[in-house]
């Protein structure tokens, strides 16, 4: 998602999923996460990335709501490192792993 600042600047950032009411007035969000680059800790969303990962390759039908939240911690590291022109080759094989939802 973009921000455009009265400024004219403009400014990218992770979003997760939620909803947005638009108005003459505005945007108002409420999502589940939303971080700009500048507060983005790259080694952390990378060793997120890395456990689900791995939690999502142990798959196993026992492990219904693991999964879920594994595939969506691996959605959350994917969008903060996408916002912050990270194009690693870990970043680009999470993208092709395929998910359910």
């Amino acid at each position: 998602m973009q921000v455009l600042h009265p400024t004219g600047e403009r400014e990218v950032m992770a979003v997760g999923d939620g909803f947005a009411e638009v108005t003459r007035k505005g945007v108002s969000l409420v999502v589940h996460f939303l971080d700009f680059p500048r507060g983005i800790d790259r080694q952390r969303a990378h060793l997120a990335m890395g456990r689900a990962l791995a939690r999502l390759r142990r798959e196993t039908e026992e492990e219904g709501l693991d999964l879920v939240r594994a595939e969506a911690a691996l959605c959350r590291s994917i969008a903060r490192l996408s916002v912050c022109g990270c194009g690693c080759v870990m970043c680009h094989e999470a993208k092709a792993v395929p998910r359910r939802g």
